[in-house]
This record gives structure tokens, C-alpha cells and sequence, in this order.
């Protein structure tokens, strides 16, 4: 019974001749940025089992349409299906395990060998080892590549693509998308290509897309079962040879290609507005009727048989071996770290010091602290408010801020212009009972004795990190000296502390 390509079977979507359709666009756009449309809505419709030859001069927009059909861009708008599923999506298989692709630049590892190259690709596609020599052994012979222990970056332009198609082929994928793969290949090598990609599809049902120059291989495009002509970024042909041929009453499909492109430009000039109605521009109508149904999903196929392990394990073994054969990247791994770290240390140091305060003391008349006794704070009974002024100075670090006394402000102020000190600290007239009325009397303190219990300080903001750590040093003395007096005269010592407390969530 012949199958309608409108109808479905078993969930899959039939199109042309019955065959289910491999890959199904519907006015698809592409542009970059704000530049003209590479892709100007480009409809097609490619069977599953069969081999499609897209044609096209350099930049038509072939490889924007691969590159899109593999999943690697997006269109702007439009429709892709590739075997039912939108290419990226969950359980896709693409990209993935379901396709090879062969791009138009090489995207190879200079630093592996042919065999290293095949080892990771397999690992990636989670083949047996059975299954990986057989594919080796068959592709270098057929490819006639070098020998498997050769680096990669050691061969020709040629032997290189080569590779690149080799891998491509090597877990005999479903969909196979060779972006000019015989550009350069020797005419005999080229003509094997072309006949193993017939048996692939003879043997395996595999689909094939194939995308050439129209002058380099529209005579081997004759074993295509499909060709698409593309020009400016639209489908303007999409026939098998043989009708084309018969079409045109010809026998070279170069002539056809030739009389395409120039009934196209003359379509674009006198058919201006009918082009904009047409799905795919109009500049001709395809030389065989297609369906254009909406397509139904697959069923559900384990395609992602390829586990985050081995995805993981592939890439450690690359770059594993990509910095073992690059001595001087690995010399930049191992020590670049290191150099940072010297050179931040060597930048910035470690806490600053000895640094130069200054001492002004109106409170013990400009002389000296006599600070013998006051460091043994048990010694001091009761609530003891005589020499706070000398106190505070004691809880300050000596081993990194010394002190240096002098008799009036003018002469510290000159010391710090001079650059001798980093600051300098004045303790005002009856200091100690001030801080203490401040301290026990907040609630009645007058303001003049207010103004006497503040320790005045002036900095040399020339260097901010050390006049951020003198004054974090001076913050953290005061509140040790005021814990200090608090416990002496029987209060709690966490009221000179913030009143802010910071926990942890996790």
C-alpha cells in the first residue's frame, strides 16, 4: 500500500516518496548583527537514506545552514527539525552521538596524533574498542592517511581534512554533514569518497548532506539523490539529477547551474514582488512537488548513551596531553600562579611597620609617660582615673607603631610635613576625668567636657593603606583602653564594644 506524505507511521514523518524526512526547514532567517540576511527564508526538505548536495558559490550561506542543522547556531526565525526534534533539544542525540560533521575549517588538535585524535572522538561517542579499531584500520587505508602515530600539526592542508573526515565518519552516525569535504583531495581519492558515501547509504541508511562549489564537484554530484542549488541565501533548485537533467536536455549538470543562476538574476530584477510570496523566494518553483506537513516527534531513543564520566574523562586525557607536548604552556601554568602571588607580595607586603606616630600630652604637662608601673594593670585597685592619657598609650602596639613625644601640636604638625611621622595624637587638658564623667555620666556630661575626653588625631593621607591601618590600630587601642576602665569601675566591658552583632547562616 503507498504511503500518502502527509500521513504518519509508527510516530516518525514521512515527506517526499513516502521516506521519513531526516532534516525539515520552514522559512528560515539568519543574519548577523545588523548586516544582510545570510539566510533569507530557506525552506527544504531532505529524506532520511538518501544524499543531498547543496550547491553554492562561497559565501551563499552553506555553511551558516549546516552549522545551524548541527545545532551550533540558531536561526533568527523559522522551523528546523532534524529527525522530529529540534537540534539541541533533550534527547536529540544532535549535537551529539546521531551526527558527524565535518566542518569547512579544520577544528583539529595540532598537539595529537591521527590514532589520539580517533581515541577521543570515540571515547566521546562511547564506542568499544572492537568497534574503534575496525573504524581505524578501514579509514586510514581508505583515506589513505599517514601513519596513526603522526602529530597532527606535522601534516599537509590535504592530509589534515582527511582527518577531519575521518572522524566524522568514524562512529557511523546517522545524519553526516560534510562541509566540502574533497576540497583539495586528489580526483581518484574524491571519486572513493563519493562511492563509500553511496554505500553508507545503501548499507546503513544513513543521511548524508554534502556541500560543494558549483565548479569542483557538480559532475560527482550526480550520485546525490537530491541536489539544492543556494544563491544569495535561498533555495532557488531542489531536484535529483536525473530530473534536471532530463529537464534541461543536457548531460552536464554545470550548464544547468549556469542557466539557474541567470534565470535567477533575471527573476530578481522583473519579479520583485512576486519572489516575497514565494516560500523560498520565488526565483523558481522546485522541479518536484513537496510536502510541507507539520511534522509529529520520534519516539523516545536512548541517543544520549555518552556519559558525563566519559565526556570528563575525554577532556582531562586531552589536555592532559595538550600540556605534556607544550612545554612552555605548562611552564606558564605551574608558574604563572606563583609569579602573582610574588609580585602582589612584592607590591603590597605584609602589614606595614615600624611606623611613626606622634605624642602630644597636655595632660601630663608635655612630659613623658612613666609607663614602668602602668603596665601591670593588676597593680591598679578601685576605679583609678589618673593618667588615662598614659593607659591609652600602653594598649597601643609598640612593635608596630612607635611613639615619639613632642611638646606642642605645631612642632608634630611640622614633623608630619616633613615626613618624620605618619601622624600624631593630642591628649587635651584633664583628660582622665573627662573620660571618665564620659563614660559614667553620659546622661549629665557637659559639652565642654564632652570636647575633653576625645583624643584628637592628624593624619598624612598620602598613603592610604598605611593611614587605614594606623587608624584600625589606634581604634582597636581605645577600645582595649576603655574595656579597661569599664572593669575597673565595675561595669560591664562589653558596653565598649559595637553594638552590632554579625552571625553566620552556613
Amino acid at each position: 500500500m503507498a504511503i500518502n506524505s502527509s500521513q504518519t507511521q509508527n510516530g516518525n514523518n514521512f515527506g517526499k516518496g513516502g521516506f521519513m524526512e531526516a532534516v525539515k526547514i520552514q522559512r528560515a532567517s539568519k543574519s548577523y548583527g545588523s548586516g544582510p540576511k545570510v539566510l533569507n527564508n530557506l525552506s527544504m526538505t531532505i529524506e532520511k537514506g538518501t544524499i543531498y548536495s547543496l550547491l553554492g558559490s562561497s559565501g551563499c550561506g552553506k555553511t551558516t545552514l549546516l552549522s545551524c542543522i548541527v545545532g551550533i547556531r540558531n536561526f533568527n526565525s523559522g522551523e528546523i527539525l532534524v529527525f522530529g526534534r529540534n537540534p539541541g533539544s533533550r534527547g536529540s542525540g544532535i549535537p551529539g552521538k546521531r551526527v558527524g560533521y565535518m566542518p569547512q575549517d579544520l577544528a583539529l588538535y595540532n598537539d595529537f596524533s591521527i590514532n589520539e585524535s580517533m581515541q577521543y572522538f570515540a571515547v566521546l561517542y562511547n564506542m568499544s574498542g572492537k568497534e574503534l579499531k575496525e573504524s581505524r584500520e578501514f579509514l586510514i587505508q581508505f583515506l589513505d592517511l599517514p601513519e596513526a602515530e603522526n602529530r597532527i600539526g606535522s601534516l599537509s592542508g590535504g592530509q589534515k581534512r582527511r582527518v577531519s573526515l575521518a572522524l566524522a565518519l568514524i562512529h557511523s552516525p546517522e545524519l553526516l554533514i560534510l562541509d566540502e569535504p574533497s576540497v583539495g583531495v586528489d580526483p581518484l581519492l574524491r571519486e572513493n569518497i563519493w562511492n563509500h558515501l553511496v554505500h553508507l547509504v545503501a548499507k546503513n541508511n544513513c543521511t548524508i548532506i554534502v556541500s560543494t562549489h558549483y565548479s569542483e564537484e557538480a559532475r560527482s554530484s550526480n550520485k546525490a539523490s537530491f541536489i539544492g542549488l543556494m544563491r544569495g541565501g535561498r533555495l532557488i533548485a531542489e531536484s535529483s539529477p536525473k530530473e534536471l537533467l532530463q529537464k534541461y536536455e543536457t548531460t552536464s549538470l554545470e550548464e544547468i547551474v549556469l542557466k539557474l543562476c541567470r534565470n535567477d538574476d533575471m527573476n530578481v530584477q522583473t519579479e520583485n514582488c512576486r519572489s516575497r510570496k514565494t516560500s523560498n523566494g520565488g526565483l523558481l518553483k522546485s522541479l518536484k512537488q513537496m510536502s510541507h506537513h507539520a511534522p509529529t516527534s520520534l519516539e523516545d531513543v536512548p541517543y544520549g548513551d555518552t556519559t558525563a564520566f566519559q565526556r570528563i574523562k575525554a577532556l582531562i586525557t586531552k589536555n592532559y596531553m595538550a600540556m605534556t607536548r607544550n612545554l612552555m604552556l605548562l611552564v606558564f601554568m605551574m608558574f604563572t600562579p606563583a609569579l602573582q602571588v610574588f609580585v602582589m607580595c612584592l607590591a603590597i607586603g605584609n602589614d606595614p611597620k615600624p611606623m611613626w606616630m606622634g605624642v602630644v600630652n597636655h595632660e601630663m604637662n608635655y612630659t613623658p609617660c612613666s609607663t614602668t608601673r602602668l603596665k601591670d594593670r593588676g597593680s591598679i585597685e578601685g576605679c583609678d582615673v589618673k593618667k588615662l592619657s598614659c593607659k591609652f598609650l600602653i594598649e597601643i602596639p609598640t612593635d608596630t607603631i612607635y611613639l615619639r613625644e613632642y611638646e606642642t601640636n605645631e612642632l608634630a604638625r611640622d614633623a608630619v610635613r616633613s615626613g618624620e611621622i605618619w601622624g600624631f595624637l593630642s591628649f587635651p587638658e584633664n583628660f582622665s576625668e573627662n573620660v571618665y564623667e564620659w563614660a559614667v555620666g553620659a546622661d549629665t556630661i557637659e559639652n565642654e567636657s564632652l570636647q575633653g575626653s576625645y583624643v584628637n588625631v592628624e593624619m598624612d593621607y598620602s598613603n592610604k593603606q598605611i593611614s587605614f591601618y594606623i587608624k584600625k590600630e589606634l581604634y582597636d587601642a581605645f577600645e582595649r583602653f576603655l574595656k579597661g576602665i569599664l572593669i575597673n569601675c565595675g561595669f560591664y566591658k562589653e558596653l565598649a564594644e559595637s553594638p552590632i552583632r554579625v552571625g553566620y547562616t552556613f
